[in-house]
């Protein structure tokens, strides 16, 4: 339960609440009469419709930011629309650091098993794995860098990696694509 591990506990996890909450609710309810019960029940929902209400009216370039402070969804978007338009047969992506966007929006498999800046800062297997894979003939056809490489990387490995094997393609909202060098 990611509130009680300590850390990585994102706005979208709360989710998870809803189903002991619910359940509270419910034995709350089935203690009450039946009028009691339905203020209750009321009043438990016009705060989250209020709230959905709300987040549905927000402006699309606002979602990302605004609802899951992720300001990577909308630039995955665009960049999925180009990797579809732009990319040949056989041609792979890998989103630096942060791909789980990318990926949904291309609904394709990712290349290399770690997504997500924590686990290649964690695990050093993983940033050396990672570093041997965009130098490896096996390594993608594309690289979204979704997340600044020295996040992820400090040790600068992934900056120089990238650097010697791939070169800019596109850039959309200050994220680029890499292109890999023949």
């Amino acid at each position: 339960f990611p509130i009680l591990s300590g850390g990585q506990f994102y706005r979208h996890y709360w989710i998870l609440l809803m189903f002991p909450l619910g359940t509270a609710l419910a034995l709350a309810c089935s203690q009450l009469a039946p009028a009691r019960a339905w203020q209750l029940i009321a009043a438990a929902l016009v705060l989250p419709l209020g709230f959905s209400a709300y987040d549905v009216a927000r402006p699309r370039a606002d979602v990302g930011s605004q609802l899951s402070l992720d300001h990577r969804l909308v630039p995955a978007e665009r960049i999925a629309r180009w990797f579809r338009a732009n990319a040949g047969p056989g041609s792979s992506i890998y989103g630096l650091c942060s791909g789980g966007a990318l990926y949904g929006n291309l609904r394709v498999d990712p290349p290399f098993p770690h997504l997500w800046s924590s686990e290649i800062q964690t695990l050093a297997s993983a940033r050396r794995d990672l570093v041997k894979f965009l130098a490896s003939e096996q390594r993608p056809t594309y690289v979204a860098v979704l997340e600044d490489p020295g996040i992820c990387d400090p040790s600068g490995g992934l900056r120089s990696t990238l650097a010697a094997n791939y070169r800019v393609a596109a850039s959309f909202d200050g994220w680029d694509v890499f292109e890999r060098r023949s």
